[in-house]
């Protein structure tokens, strides 16, 4: 397995690189503000709500604010 080689996108079949195209096709808005601030405002709206979730366990919004 180390020793494999990824076979460069143009090369594959043609529809590999046309569907990352229609994943990508609609972009969305940009946001101009800090995510320390939309962080803030989720911890506000939805204290409780989990923010992450890993194989060792969850943290609200409220706990990592």
């Amino acid at each position: 397995m180390g020793d494999s080689i990824l076979t460069p996108l143009h090369e594959s079949d043609g529809g590999g690189l046309q569907e990352i195209w229609k994943w990508n096709r609609k972009v969305p808005p940009t946001v101009d503000r800090c995510i320390h601030g939309l962080f803030g405002e989720m911890a506000e709206a939805q204290p409780l709500a989990i923010a992450i979730c890993a194989w060792d366990g969850e943290l609200t919004y409220h706990e990592l604010d």
